[in-house]
């Protein structure tokens, strides 16, 4: 039993101890940042403990964040380091940027995403080790913007009198600078921030061991400046000069955040650090390096240009810089101008000298992004979209580019661009709606053809159907002298059209006869020992034949028993035959009665433009002749001959 008794009051003893400790201890939120230029500078969350102890931050203390209006939060983020009595704790979301921006090191790097970066409309609390909020800032549930705990492109920094962590809001406890004006209106890093100092400070700090040649901060000196024993004030600001009088002789170097340990007077910081005097600018080194200068001297001007008559354009054509020397690094859309209207969307960005930019263009009411599958030889990136440009000394406007295409647009050609058509036009590069789809194959077949003498040759077509025939699903083959197949393959005038039960004439272009009956005229080379085709060409179907494949015939065919009929003579087809053949032997035929033909001399046109023709053959033999036999069975056309005298 007398052991028991011991052991509670050493319970007692240490619970009391770690809430004395607590309580001395007491870590509040004093500054939440959202530079105007946070993609360059980085944002960042600084801590204070205004209290006598130090506190070990890894035993529980976390962040968490409400972003916007969102009721529920973020995960909460473990803390891992120390913060020193009357000291701070900076965490930051970009360890590399905060140290460019400020010269100074963050003590935890959160990354992005998480309750270091906060864009301004978010709430942020500071959690004890137990979990519980211990500081508050913001309304959980309720979007920053608008409102009094909104510090977006600005900082909200802790007032002088709010010295305690609380862990209910209290609007008047903070000096907000935000873009919607409130305060002093935006801020842009480093000029706006004080990274690591607060107007409620109250301790310079503890003593620093004795430190003679001041190479260094003293452990507890964590944030005032070591000259001999002790810490004094704070960081020296940029172009202020340094107090010489307890400067050592051993460095002569300004470490960049404003703090001189050297034997001179630091009259400014130069780009280099060193405290050398040779520069005397009083103020702060821009962008470009230049001492209270605008950032514009190592900026040139770039013209972006992207060409959308191929693509066409429903919104707004837009382009932005999307990563800086291979970072990821998305600036704001721009939207591009065509301010002439020929569909060539312009841009110009003030970019930095040297330096590589990946840059974007977008559609963004209608196809959106480029796809970098058509960017292969120019792209690159996560999604192969990024295109590059790295300015030099002078502006450049970059040339034209295509919408998804590393070269200029072709010259627009218009036509059917659909392979399907058959008016497809392989070379047309934008559809003029003019695309025309097969028809049923018709019966079509030769109705005439003449080689006459000199120039004087043509070929006729009939469509016996009761539809109109569109051409285009058609050609003319044909091979010279003797062939195995057809060498040629001849397509009608574009748009040629049969209508029903008429002919179609195509005269060689010096044809003598009345060339009004010609439908088009072209140079045609068929003589008498060529044949020729006409073809449907979705199937490749052989309709009919004038003339056959294989061996050159010599001069010609024989056709109704006549030699060399297709020579020098006009044919005729007979007005009972309504379909076509690929049987030349059939069709040629061996006499008058079983050809298909009706043979004439050279150069009869006289049934060119029309079909069928009614034919006769007297008992002479003679076509349309007027030969009869008389009363003695004699073939005699003269009529003053009598039976008897015949007889």
């Amino acid at each position: 039993m007398k052991s028991h008794c011991l052991i509670k009051p050493i319970i007692k003893f240490l619970t009391l101890s770690i809430i004395s400790s607590f309580l001395l201890a007491d870590v509040f939120m004093t500054e939440l940042t959202d530079p105007q230029n946070s993609s360059d500078a980085g944002r960042y969350v600084e801590l204070y403990n205004s209290g006598d102890s130090d506190v070990d931050l890894s035993t529980g203390w976390a962040l968490q964040r409400w972003t916007n209006g969102n009721a529920d939060p973020q995960s909460a983020e473990a803390l891992t380091g120390t913060i020193a009595a009357g000291g701070f704790y900076i965490v930051c979301n970009d360890a590399a940027k905060y140290n460019a921006t400020y010269g100074l090191t963050c003590d935890q790097d959160f990354g992005t995403g998480d309750a270091a970066d906060s864009n301004g409309d978010d709430n942020i609390a500071l959690l004890g080790v137990d979990g519980s909020v211990v500081d508050m800032f913001g309304v959980p549930g309720e979007d920053g913007s608008g409102t009094g705990h909104e510090f977006e492109d600005g900082r909200a920094e802790r007032a002088a009198d709010n010295t305690t962590a609380s862990a209910t809001w209290d609007a008047s406890g903070w000096n907000i600078d935000n873009d919607s004006g409130g305060g002093d209106g935006n801020q842009y890093a480093p000029e706006g921030f004080d990274p690591a100092e607060w107007i409620g400070a109250t301790s310079s700090g503890p003593e620093c061991t004795a430190n003679t040649d001041c190479s260094h901060l003293e452990d507890g000196c964590t944030y005032g400046v070591c000259l001999a024993e002790e810490c004094v004030g704070e960081y020296a600001a940029a172009g202020t000069a340094c107090d010489d009088e307890n400067a050592t002789t051993d460095n002569d170097v300004c470490d960049g955040a404003g703090i001189c340990a050297g034997t001179e007077a630091c009259a400014d910081v130069d780009t280099d650090g060193v405290c050398d005097d040779v520069d005397d600018c009083v103020g702060a080194y821009d962008d470009c390096s230049v001492c209270n200068g605008d950032g514009t001297s190592c900026r040139v001007d770039v013209t972006f240009s992207v060409d959308m008559n191929i693509e066409g354009v429903s919104g707004d054509v837009k382009v932005r810089t999307s990563t800086i020397d291979g970072t990821y690094s998305p600036s704001d859309w721009f939207t591009m101008d065509d301010s002439d209207g020929d569909l060539v969307y312009t841009h110009t960005l003030s970019l930095k000298t040297g330096v590589e930019y990946g840059y974007n263009f977008n559609d963004s009411n209608d196809s959106g992004y480029e796809s970098g599958d058509a960017l292969t030889d120019c792209g690159g990136g996560n999604y192969g979209n990024d295109r590059y440009v790295t300015p030099g000394d002078s502006d450049i406007t970059l040339d034209t580019v295509c919408w998804e295409s590393c070269e200029e647009c072709p010259d627009v050609i218009l036509g059917c661009t659909d392979p399907d058509a058959s008016n497809y036009d392989s070379s047309a590069t934008e559809d003029d709606s003019s695309c025309t789809y097969p028809q049923p194959m018709q019966n079509l077949f030769f109705s005439e053809h003449a080689e006459g003498s000199s120039s004087n040759k043509y070929f006729e077509i009939y469509n016996p159907s009761d539809v109109d025939v569109n051409l285009n699903d058609y050609s003319f083959v044909n091979c010279s002298n003797g062939c195995d197949d057809w060498e040629y393959t001849n397509s009608f005038s574009d748009g040629a059209v049969i209508a029903a039960g008429d002919v179609y004439a195509v005269c060689h272009t010096n044809f003598a006869g009345d060339i009004s009956l010609c439908n088009e005229t072209r140079t045609l080379y068929h003589n008498g020992d060529d044949a020729q085709g006409l073809m449907y060409l979705p199937s490749t179907t052989l309709l009919d034949v004038y003339g056959e494949q294989g061996a050159d015939p010599g001069s010609g065919w024989a056709v109704a028993g006549i030699a060399n009929a297709t020579k020098d003579h006009t044919l005729v087809r007979k007005s009972d035959i309504d379909s076509g053949t690929a049987d030349w032997a059939l069709s040629a035929g061996t006499n008058t009665d079983n050809s298909q033909w009706v043979v004439f001399d050279q150069n009869t046109w006289d049934y060119l433009g029309s079909h069928p023709h009614a034919f006769s053959y007297d008992c002479a033999g003679t076509i349309n002749g007027d030969a009869v036999e008389d009363e003695c069975g004699t073939c005699d056309s003269d009529a003053s001959n009598d039976c008897v005298q015949d007889c």
